[in-house]
């Protein structure tokens, strides 16, 4: 009896599991459509990049709206450089100017993502469109902090 009602539960979990699985998935889809659409808004070509996330263009750098399936409140804005690390040295370099921008800038963080440097804004937001009233000032907020990056790491190699 123990076992029929033990693999009962398990196969309802699962289900269950399944079904949540299945909902997110449509969720992130719906917020893909979302984020896409408003992008358009803004005078931005978004699309779906093959991580899932919603990729665009602005003066000639790529960002992204880091998509969340298991937390649609949570709002992840990056912009992804091309910044190549010449050696050990360079890379002690781009950390020490990752630190001072994030230290010096207001809402951005700098950092290393698989050698690339990343400028995020994250936040938590009350309800899922909330990005809306944060759009502008997370897009400044990034070229801010892309900006105090590079006058550091001029700074350093000098």
């Amino acid at each position: 009896m123990f076992v029929f009602l033990s693999l009962t539960v398990n196969l309802f979990t699962q289900s269950l599991s399944a079904a949540d699985e299945k909902n997110s998935v449509t969720e992130a889809d719906a917020l893909r459509k979302e984020y896409v659409a408003f992008l358009e808004t803004q005078g931005y070509r978004g699309r779906v990049d093959r991580d899932g996330d919603v990729g665009f263009m602005c003066e000639g750098q790529y960002y992204f709206i880091q998509i969340e399936p298991d937390a649609p409140k949570f709002f992840r804005l990056v912009l992804a450089s091309d910044w190549k690390i010449d050696g050990e040295k360079d890379r002690m370099r781009i950390i020490q100017a990752a630190e001072y921008a994030t230290r010096v800038t207001k809402g951005a963080k700098v950092f290393l993502v698989n050698n690339r440097v990343w400028v995020t804004v994250e936040q938590f937001l009350p309800d899922k469109g909330g990005y809306r009233k944060i759009f502008s000032l997370s897009m400044e907020a990034l070229k801010n902090g892309m900006l105090a990056f590079l006058e550091k790491m001029n700074e350093l190699k000098k």
